[in-house]
């Protein structure tokens, strides 16, 4: 894996996928200074009040945290994280709000679409980078792939349908 990686812990807005809203290609910008976000308006109908549509279906993500992995090197997370792009983008693409609430996002920083990871198969590789004791020559796991386990062990006793995203950056 030749860049960095986030590991996002999501779960869906709504029971089944949605039919995808068709946005501006022009962005908007709004506020100022540090306080300015920038968004891609939802386009209506000529003399409408509704939405038009895609033919792609969405799923909307809620986001509860988010953890920088930083280069996760060549081990069993990377493998999954390379299996984790979605790649029917055709028909359904994940996405989710950014932290500021406008803006959504339904690929990394190098255009791979998303696709969420059930957190069982994320925790299985992750236990498996922390049997790894000589990272960087030290004697300890890597500390992000520690963090990372301690998060999505907390999240399985919940019950809900949590998942993991992972994104490049």
């Amino acid at each position: 894996m030749g860049y960095e990686n986030r590991m996002r812990l999501v779960r869906p807005f709504h029971d089944k996928p949605m039919d995808e809203l068709k946005r501006s290609d022009t962005p908007v910008i709004e506020g100022e200074g540090e306080n300015a976000y920038v968004y891609y308006p939802v386009l209506t109908k000529p003399n409408s009040k509704k939405f038009l549509t895609t033919d792609r279906k969405e799923v909307l993500l809620e986001v509860a945290a988010m953890l920088d992995l930083c280069n996760v090197g060549g081990g069993p997370l990377s493998e999954l994280i390379n299996r984790s792009k979605n790649k029917d983008t055709k028909n359904l693409i994940y996405t989710y709000y950014a932290s500021n609430g406008n803006t959504t996002h339904s690929e990394d920083s190098y255009g791979a679409s998303f696709k969420p990871v059930s957190i069982s198969l994320v925790i299985k590789a992750l236990e498996k980078e922390c049997k790894v004791l000589d990272y960087a020559g030290g004697t300890k796991p890597y500390h992000r792939f520690v963090w990372a386990l301690a998060l999505l062990k907390g999240f399985t006793d919940r019950g809900e349908d949590w998942m993991v995203l992972f994104e490049g950056y």
